[in-house]
């Protein structure tokens, strides 16, 4: 009895060594699997669920959220008060020599549960851009739209976002790891309730993970509006805008809304710089 004792403490102990040594990045992953099924089921494509992040996919699955459009777009912000120039179809953009490469930005629309005279629509605005930072000051993610849309307060955590800065560590000896921080909230840095809202993202160059500080060399986020309308007699066509925007040289930018989905600099013009932005007209029938 006593072997037997001694054998099922040491299995209980390696139980609970193989939960603490866990990797986290393994354990989003099937996280992520379990909600990846959900949001197929619920019209999602594969290429919307592909980079859509772990918290953006469990904030559509909790509120039970349809798939309605989506569009995508890659293309550079540069860090020298240059613009960045994409050439083609929405979702290409050049390469210029003082350009930094690899940013992408997405939005997904997905409809909710609404009153039976409303429609309801999450607006979600994704993007990362690969930037070991010169600047860290506070950017800003915005959003705006037309067409009588009005943030739906009706119920809490109408904004959501979240900002994810992150380094991948590849030592000599083989193998690439991904160190990540994650900080989210429910405010907006401004908003106007029929028209926009736009969001902080407090850039940053160093991030501690496991008691280690790490040089940030990307960043990912996303954030989410709630909006809603009546339903209309006829059949409407309502412009929706997403855009980030990059502080630089000390000045933090701040942003307006006017109709229709108009992003205004109100602020610090001269001293932040944009990407291009993702832009789509939304069909509602009646």
């Amino acid at each position: 009895m006593k072997k037997i004792s001694i054998i099922a403490v040491a299995v209980a102990l390696l139980v609970l060594a193989s939960t603490a040594l866990a990797d986290p990045i393994k354990e989003e992953a099937k996280d992520s699997k379990k909600l990846d099924k959900v949001l197929l089921k619920n019209g999602y494509p594969e290429e919307v669920i592909s980079w859509l992040p772990l918290g953006a996919k469990e904030d559509l699955v909790a509120n039970d959220a349809k798939y309605a459009y989506h569009v995508s777009r890659k293309a550079n912000l540069t860090d020298e008060g240059g613009k960045a120039s994409p050439k083609g179809s929405s979702d290409s953009g050049d390469i210029s020599t003082m350009s930094l490469t690899n940013f992408t930005e997405s939005m997904v629309w997905s409809t909710t549960t609404a009153p039976a005279d409303a429609v309801k629509y999450f607006v979600t605005y994704r993007w990362d851009w690969n930037y070991l930072p010169g600047w860290t000051l506070t950017d800003q993610v915005a959003m705006a739209w037309g067409g009588g849309w009005a943030i739906d307060t009706t119920e809490p955590n109408y904004f959501l976002w979240q900002y994810n800065p992150y380094t991948v560590h590849c030592p000599s000896t083989g193998g690439c790891t991904t160190y990540m921080e994650s900080f989210s909230g429910t405010n907006s840095s401004s908003d106007t309730p029929n028209a926009g809202a736009s969001f902080p993202v407090a850039l940053k160059n160093s991030i501690t993970v496991a008691g280690r500080s790490w040089g940030v060399t990307g960043h990912s986020g996303w954030a989410r509006v709630r909006v809603v309308r009546g339903k209309q007699s006829t059949t409407t066509y309502d412009n929706f805008k997403g855009q980030y925007f990059h502080s630089q040289y000390g000045c933090n930018v701040a942003l307006g809304f006017s109709y229709p989905a108009s992003i205004n600099v109100v602020s610090c013009g001269l001293s932040s710089e944009s990407s291009p932005g993702v832009l789509k007209t939304i069909v509602t029938q009646p």
